[in-house]
């Protein structure tokens, strides 16, 4: 055999092989949701575990960031269109009180018209999601009905959001 064809066949193998155990790899867990009770914005405590049975789609915002505000849109309009088939959105806002108070995010919601509960992040849940790593924001989890995680989504890509939720409500 030339040195070329010995090449070829070797590439060809490792390519192979690399297909084999890519397929064989297991796809990751979906882990559990933690549970969390924070106070709305409009008064109301939100549990999430309240939630099962639904698709929860949980959004880490603040009103400072500027894909949150590109995003946000996107999830008011499929809260609108999938609310009836068991879809809900749930926005965290982790602004500081030093970065926007209470009022603020309420203007911010009415300026976005956000149709889904707020909360304010109290540093637990951010927590719970997280560790001590700041959340790159947005950043959406998707939980099942079960109340696990299915995908996590960071940052905003247009349509990204839509195409998963409506996979998972057919």
């Amino acid at each position: 055999m030339h040195s070329n064809n010995i090449m070829r066949l070797t590439a060809i193998l490792y390519i192979l092989l690399l297909f084999i155990f890519s397929a064989c790899t297991p796809k990751p867990e979906a882990i559990d949701a933690p549970d969390f009770t924070l106070k709305a914005m409009t008064g109301e405590d939100i549990t999430l575990s309240a939630y099962r049975g639904k698709i929860v789609l949980l959004d880490f915002w603040a009103t400072y960031c500027v894909p949150c505000m590109h995003s946000i849109p996107e999830l008011v309009r499929i809260q609108k269109k999938y609310k009836d088939k068991g879809l809900v959105v749930l926005g965290v806002s982790v602004d500081t009180l030093s970065q926007a108070d209470d009022g603020q995010i309420l203007k911010f919601m009415r300026t976005f018209g956000i149709n889904y509960p707020v909360m304010r992040n109290d540093g637990t849940v951010s927590s719970a999601y997280y560790g001590d790593s700041p959340a790159a924001i947005p950043t959406m989890h998707i939980i099942n009905r079960e109340g696990k995680i299915i995908k996590t989504i960071s940052g905003f890509v247009q349509g990204e959001v839509p195409k998963t939720v409506e996979a998972l409500l057919k």
